[in-house]
Parts: C-alpha cells; sequence; structure tokens
C-alpha cells in the first residue's frame, strides 16, 4: 500500500474515508439511521483530519517549521 510510506496522518484519513462511505452505504442499504448518523460523525474526523493536513502544508509553505506533526511513516521499521 503506498500510503505507507507517506507520514502516518495520511493513511488514517484514507482508512476514514474508505469506513465512512462504508458506513453510509450500509446505511442507505440496511435503512438504518443510526449507522448515518455514524457516517456523519466520521465524515466530521476526515474533516478534522485533512484541516490537520492543510495547517502543516501551509505552514511548510511559508518556510516555517513543519506543524502540527503529521507522525511517521506506518511502513518505516521500528528500531
Amino acid at each position: 500500500m503506498p500510503s505507507l510510506q507517506l507520514p502516518r496522518l495520511f493513511t488514517i484519513a484514507i482508512v476514514l474515508v474508505f469506513v465512512g462511505l462504508a458506513l453510509a452505504a450500509a446505511a442507505q442499504l440496511a435503512a438504518r439511521p443510526v449507522l448515518a448518523q455514524i457516517a456523519g460523525a466520521d465524515f466530521l474526523v476526515i474533516a478534522f483530519v485533512l484541516f490537520w493536513l492543510f495547517l502543516n502544508v501551509h505552514t511548510t509553505a511559508v518556510g516555517v517549521k513543519p506543524w502540527p506533526p503529521l507522525g511517521k511513516p506506518l511502513g518505516t521499521p521500528v528500531s
């Protein structure tokens, strides 16, 4: 999986998108409003994670130390 070479937050964002889409589809297929509410909460978490990435990219672009941190890649060996 190529995202394992990226910082941890990218992998988390990708996983959350897939989970949110699966929950939204399950809510429609099973006609369960609770699943739709959980999917909505998941999409709010996705928005927070993407805003975190947005802040990091823009602080890096203006020459400031990258903030907030994104985490180490998941594919790196533990030492």
